[in-house]
């Protein structure tokens, strides 16, 4: 009789749990850039419906893609966030007001 094992620690950080994306890696990546490209004047749903896709699958590939980035950087999560606070930080204790 076959037995089977079954991880009980659950999934690891960066193992892929589900079924196999029906898009090319290439087709994910291209949306991703449309959307980038787009520097924040269309919607998730607006780049989306232009390529074929619900609004909630790109946002997940956009996130996607953050993670592998931050990753290769060798960071756990994205950066540019924390960069966009620290900049409105400097800009607001170089005029000394101090508030944010």
């Amino acid at each position: 009789m076959d037995t089977l094992t079954m991880d009980l620690d659950g999934p690891r950080k960066g193992v892929l749990v589900g079924r196999r994306s029906p898009y090319p890696e290439e087709f994910r990546n291209d949306a991703v850039a449309l959307y980038r490209a787009a520097a924040g004047r269309r919607t998730y749903a607006a780049v989306a419906a232009d390529v074929g896709v619900t609004g909630e699958t790109l946002r997940s590939w956009v996130r996607q893609a953050d993670e592998q980035a931050a990753r290769a950087r060798g960071t756990d999560g994205p950066v540019e966030g924390r960069d966009e606070e620290l900049s409105v930080f400097r800009v607001a204790t170089d005029r000394g007001t101090g508030v944010v």
